[in-house]
């Protein structure tokens, strides 16, 4: 009698299929285990080709959910995460084992890029030019990261990042790399050399804090930023 998984010995070198690893219901695992378990009593080698072939499916089936799971959380202009990714981790960060383990381990840090003048890129180049814009951002963040990281797009020309697990040093020399490789850059549109800058802020996520609080940190730093840049077009 099977339960959770179905175990067919007998046929070749024996099938092994753990059902609780299928993205079913237990009503649904219950019946299949039980008709399998028939099916193979009678007929052992028409059983084996039934099993092989649901496997397959499920497969297939559980590859397109992760598809659809990984598109649901993904900005499909720029390919980094989206909003509703972002408060996935910022939901995650803020519960008390992540916390526990933030003492543990390095610190995250939180950081906000905002491009500059990107009106002025839509009104001058066109919204295919800002949309380019936003995609050259993206492509310096994500190349500039790690896997480990989190970049998702915040809203409008706005991206947020969670550099995790590293030190106050190792935070300082991202940014500041980050920093220096936006706000020298140019990308080409129509054979002509755009700049594209942005502003960024940043802050370390301690043991206590609450994401909306660093966020708040991050957008004023942000704001003071984009001011000091002004005064210095200014003079």
């Amino acid at each position: 009698m099977l339960e959770q998984s179905a175990i067919v010995s007998g046929l070749r070198g024996g099938i092994s299929v753990p059902l609780e690893d299928m993205p079913l219901d237990a009503a649904i695992k219950d019946k299949i285990s039980k008709n399998l378990v028939r099916l193979i009593q009678a007929d052992p080698m028409k059983g084996e080709a039934l099993l092989e072939g649901l496997l397959e499916t499920l497969s297939d089936l559980q590859k397109k959910n992760t598809k659809l799971e990984e598109m649901a959380l993904t900005d499909s202009l720029t390919g980094a995460y989206n909003r509703r990714h972002f408060d996935n981790i910022m939901q995650e960060i803020d519960s008390e084992r992540v916390r526990h383990e933030r003492k543990k381990t390095g610190k995250h840090y939180m950081l906000l890029v905002d491009l500059d003048d990107f009106k002025f890129i839509n009104d001058t180049y066109g919204h295919a030019a800002g949309d380019a814009a936003l995609q050259h951002i993206a492509g310096i963040l994500s190349k500039l990261t790690r896997k480990t990281d989190s970049i998702c797009r915040f809203g409008g020309d706005e991206f947020v990042g969670v550099l995790y697990d590293t030190t106050l040093e190792g935070a300082i020399r991202k940014i500041d790399a980050i920093d220096k490789e936006i706000n020298t850059s140019f990308m080409v549109w129509n054979d002509v050399r755009i700049p594209v800058r942005a502003s960024i802020g940043s802050a370390e996520m301690d043991d206590n804090c609450v994401s909306a609080d660093v966020l708040k940190r991050v957008d004023a730093q942000l704001y003071e930023s984009k001011k000091a840049k002004a005064k210095r077009k200014a003079r």
